[in-house]
């Protein structure tokens, strides 16, 4: 978890999006636009409340589809050294 305090430094978090490639999966480019983007988590900021959202396009094209999804994964914590992601 986070020092009581909360962190000692600012965090920034890379997110890149990516397809799952499986039937009735979201496609970029046609279903949401492929992105890299990042949130920083600033120093000072705690576990309990201090949150970072990161917006995605979703391409709206007007033909009726089931529920999809794609991949959001976290491609690069900097610092390395300062961050733990996991359980």
């Amino acid at each position: 978890g986070l020092p009581a305090g909360g962190l000692g430094c600012d965090i920034i978090v890379e997110l890149q999006t990516a397809d799952v490639g499986g039937t009735n999966d979201a496609t970029s480019g046609s279903d949401y636009t492929l992105s890299v983007t990042s949130v920083t988590f600033l120093s000072g900021m705690t576990i309990n409340g201090d949150t970072q959202c990161a917006e995605i396009q979703i391409v709206d094209d007007d033909i009726y589809e089931e529920d999809e999804v794609f991949l959001v994964s976290i491609s690069t914590v900097t610092p390395s050294s300062a961050a733990m992601i996991g359980t």
